[in-house]
């Protein structure tokens, strides 16, 4: 348990030194989530997923390991039916965290026939040959 409580320490302490900034920082995350909420809107659960790694930790109602469990998620929760509504990502705060990886707070909604969903999220995207992607994803 230990080597997971300093990786935390370690994380916070480079994200409290890095200056807060807005949604838009990094042009590149906010056009990848753009194209998410579009691809979400047309079905196109596929184009959803693309900026997530293969590998990742996703954190919602249970904790995946792999693109393929999260895939297998969304098809059952959203997109058998008519549940999947129409998708909006507000981006509230930005972080570079070094030259290759970045912290993004925000809230998603999504509006269906009679409600409304919504939450919040923390995204770790990490810059490598492919991009941007998405390495840890905790939604609540």
């Amino acid at each position: 348990m230990r080597p997971f409580v300093l990786i935390g320490i370690v994380f916070f302490a480079l994200v409290s030194c890095s200056p807060p900034v807005g949604g838009g920082s990094i042009p590149e995350i906010d056009d990848l989530m753009k194209e998410q909420t579009q691809a979400w809107n047309h079905g196109d659960l596929d184009g959803f997923l693309a900026p997530y790694a293969d590998s990742l930790h996703f954190i919602g109602s249970k904790m995946m390991r792999t693109k393929e469990e999260v895939h297998e998620m969304y098809q059952r929760k959203y997109f058998n039916r008519d549940p999947r509504g129409v998708l909006e990502f507000d981006n509230l705060e930005i972080r570079p965290i070094g030259d290759r990886n970045a912290y993004v707070l925000g809230i998603w909604k999504v509006y269906r026939n009679g409600d409304t969903l919504q939450g919040h999220y923390t995204l770790i995207w990490e810059k490598g040959p492919d991009g941007w992607k998405i390495i840890s994803d905790h939604s609540s």
